[in-house]
């Protein structure tokens, strides 16, 4: 859906984080001049580093989406 987005002016915008332990969300939102897509970014801590391991856009869930692929 993001290639929809080409040649359109863009901006990212940070809007909350929450921290739990090792685990982290990221909220934003990519804008452009037609609309505005919600995009959380979920990230682990491991050895000092912040990895993402999942993005959320639009509600649904990147590594969801692949287990549901996989499983069929």
């Amino acid at each position: 859906r993001i290639d929809d987005y080409t040649g359109r002016k863009q901006a990212v915008s940070y809007l909350s984080e929450r921290i739990e332990g090792p685990y982290a969300e990221v909220r934003t939102e990519l804008r452009s001049d037609k609309t505005t897509l919600p995009m959380d970014y979920r990230l682990l801590l491991k050895d000092g580093r912040w990895s993402a391991y999942d993005i959320i856009i639009e509600g649904v869930s990147l590594v969801s989406n692949y287990r549901s692929q996989f499983q069929k």
